[in-house]
């Protein structure tokens, strides 16, 4: 990594962290689950994703799981900022997922569209979040003595997820492509 990337790397962690809402007060609140939070740090970790690859997004995604351990530690306590960083990293491999695919399906460099290559990014990594986040929430529900509740509260945060990404990935793609421009970083992503 150079030292423009690990720049970008950091000052992306900050922004993602002053996006929490226990301390910019941006966060929509999922009502049928208490807790649950629309979040716009999640979309910041994407952008570092899209510019940075994916060893970068995770850097992101982890200084702000300390953080949010420290400060936000969300409706689970201690295991909201792991969930949230293994549904962040799930999102991730779906993107990269989806571009492996439309690559190897366009072997002369020739991608489709950048709506059609947005659709199947987002798409990708929604069903990879739901497949992945799952299992987690029946895990934690198991652990809580909750898993009667698992029959109405899967269903819900499979809703959750598809909201989530629907907004993350596009917004995170286009954010990503506006810096991109600026400070030409070359990722093969967007």
């Amino acid at each position: 990594m150079n030292a423009k990337t690990v720049a970008l790397i950091v000052a992306l962690a900050a922004l993602a962290i002053a996006a929490n809402p226990a301390l910019s007060g941006i966060g929509l609140p999922f009502p049928p689950i208490p807790g649950l939070v629309f979040n716009l740090w999640e979309t910041i970790i994407i952008v570092a994703f899209f510019l940075t690859g994916f060893r970068g997004g995770l850097a992101v995604a982890i200084i702000n799981a300390v953080f949010l351990l420290a400060v936000f530690p969300g409706p689970s306590r201690a295991l909201y900022p792991l969930t949230n960083t293994i549904a962040i990293s799930s999102m991730m491999i779906g993107v990269f997922l989806a571009h492996r695919i439309l690559t190897r399906r366009h072997n002369q460099g020739e991608m489709p569209s950048r709506n059609k290559t947005l659709s199947y990014y987002t798409v990708s990594a929604m069903v990879l979040r739901i497949i992945v986040m799952a299992p987690i929430m029946y895990a934690l529900l198991w652990v809580t003595w909750v898993q009667s509740a698992a029959v109405m509260v899967l269903p819900l945060q499979a809703i959750y997820n598809v909201i989530q990404t629907s907004f993350t990935i596009p917004l995170g793609y286009f954010v990503a492509r506006l810096v991109n421009r600026n400070f030409e970083l070359g990722s093969y992503l967007i």
